[in-house]
């Protein structure tokens, strides 16, 4: 079982895709101190990968509880990793961000309850890349998340749909996108 549950709710209209995140957590950590770094290995986020259905194409996108962001745009999946996929500035430059959380950030000795996020995702700026994102087009989602805690063995990671194997960039797995009006 999960060890702290969370729950994302998705919106969208003509200008943004929107993904409301409540996570309860019971230490809540955030050790990156700036945008666009690759901070799944830095404390707890929520992640959003995006992937057209019909392209090899996808974006990786993060917030974590210091409410730092992060947008990665990757080719293809043999292209994961590769520096040009880094880049030092983040390329969705209106995605926005806001956090907000219950109890003590980076404070392993006591016990804090939850923490929750929104992401506004600009369509133009996904749509710029070539494939649209709107009703009628399939794309595909995963939700994801990493949680650190001194409340578990490892790092906790959870994801919607469930893989078969912890892998988030298997897009192969990750479920189906309608919009609907």
């Amino acid at each position: 079982g999960v060890t702290d549950p969370g729950t994302f709710k998705l919106l969208w209209d003509d200008k943004y895709l929107y993904v409301g995140i409540l996570f309860i957590d019971k230490d809540i950590v955030a050790e990156g101190d700036a945008d666009q770094l690759v901070h799944c290995s830095l404390g707890d986020l929520a992640e959003v990968f995006l992937k057209p259905a019909k392209d090899t194409y996808y974006w990786e996108l993060y917030v974590t509880p210091q409410n730092k962001k992060t947008a990665f745009f990757y080719p293809g999946r043999g292209r994961h990793g590769l520096p040009s996929c880094l880049p030092k500035e983040i390329p969705l430059k209106k995605m926005a961000t806001a956090v907000t959380f219950k109890g003590t950030l980076n404070n392993s000795f006591d016990k804090d309850e939850y923490w929750s996020a929104e992401i506004a995702i600009p369509i133009d700026e996904i749509n710029a890349r070539g494939i649209k994102l709107a009703p009628g087009v399939p794309w595909k989602i995963l939700l994801a998340r990493y949680n650190y805690s001194r409340y578990v063995p490892v790092k906790e990671l959870t994801a919607y749909p469930q893989l078969e194997f912890t892998n988030f960039h298997a897009s192969e797995e990750y479920g189906n996108l309608v919009l609907v009006k």
